[in-house]
């Protein structure tokens, strides 16, 4: 969620014109949300818990009813769409949820898409007669119904209602189950132990480096399709970079965690409780507190973007509001 805000300040207050061009601004982008979704799908794994209607039920009141809240709040509380109707915005954020607080809508959905997944993994062995049942049968039925889900059923429905943001499940949901499958193996713990973790820090900014946002994935995509001039060929390479970039981002981060958690550990844990009101405060106040100075502004903004959303926070708590607000429900609900 820090670089959420970091991201979001580059946009709004150091590179507001050409943001797309900056080195910081596309580092953090290349990795910061596929991040978040590898984390929510190593969280979901959960021996112990099963992924129920009980559970579709919680994942619902936590992210996709403040999902909902927030629409007319965005539209309201935001200069950004007072050039449109109530009605024309509803239309927008239909189609595309980046017009609303985008993260816990796709997000519902791709816990939605896992509990199909587990679903159907039960089916599976209901016709099996859970003769096969091993774990690393489990890991292959698993992997075959989410390549069933992602490169087929996805597309497919994407192609039939571009709508919802299924479009943008097809690139999370690759993250979310990478997380989910990581975990599952012990994969996580073991990376931050590895003493030589630390190296895919300065390999992923190297190949971040060529990563950009729009117009493609590769920064040297005409000149790489000079050069082969096999479109296939071509795709096949843009692609693998495309999934790369974020995955070495994602075990760059948990390396740097695993040197940060001693003297940070506490902070980082705390904010972490607090990331959707973070999320959904803080890009409103985002803005130039002193025109003389940027760096008092960037500094103020990222301060006042961690604090006002918890204290907002705590306060909609009192007054029995967080719920559908922020997805923090009393323990009676959860």
């Amino acid at each position: 969620i820090c670089f959420v805000i970091l991201g979001h300040i580059i946009q709004c207050i150091i590179s507001p014109d050409d943001f797309d061009n900056n080195i910081f601004f596309r580092l953090i982008y290349s990795f910061h949300m596929p991040l978040f979704m590898f984390i929510s799908g190593a969280l979901v794994y959960n021996p112990e818990r099963p992924l129920n209607t009980q559970w579709v039920c919680k994942k619902f009141k936590t992210l996709a009813v403040p999902f909902l809240v927030w629409i007319p709040l965005v539209y309201s509380i935001g200069q950004m769409y007072k050039s449109m109707s109530f009605m024309e915005y509803l239309r927008c954020v239909i189609i595309s949820p980046d017009y609303a607080r985008w993260f816990l809508w796709v997000l519902f959905l791709l816990h939605m898409l896992m509990f199909m997944l587990v679903f159907l993994k039960g089916k599976v062995y209901r016709v099996m007669h859970d003769k096969a049942k091993t774990p690393q049968m489990e890991l292959l039925v698993e992997c075959f119904l989410f390549v069933l889900i992602d490169v087929l059923f996805l597309p497919v429905l994407q192609w039939r209602a571009p709508i919802l943001g299924i479009g943008m499940c097809i690139w999370y949901f690759a993250f979310y189950f990478l997380g989910y499958i990581c975990n599952k193996l012990d994969l996580i713990q073991k990376w931050r132990i590895w003493r030589g973790c630390i190296i895919v820090v300065p390999v992923f900014i190297c190949f971040a480096m060529f990563w950009k946002r729009t117009g493609g994935a590769f920064v040297k995509q005409e000149w790489l399709e000079t050069v082969i001039q096999i479109p296939q060929l071509v795709w096949i390479l843009v692609m693998a970079y495309k999934y790369l970039v974020p995955c070495l981002g994602i075990f760059a981060i948990f390396s740097l965690a695993a040197y940060l958690s001693g003297k940070f550990g506490r902070l980082l844990v705390y904010l972490g409780k607090h990331t959707v009101s973070i999320y959904v405060i803080h890009t409103f106040l985002l803005k130039n507190y002193c025109k003389e100075s940027m760096m008092v502004s960037v500094v103020i903004s990222f301060i006042l973007s961690l604090i006002i959303p918890i204290i907002i926070e705590r306060l909609s708590g009192y007054m029995g509001i967080s719920g559908p607000l922020f997805g923090k429900y009393k323990k009676s609900v959860s």
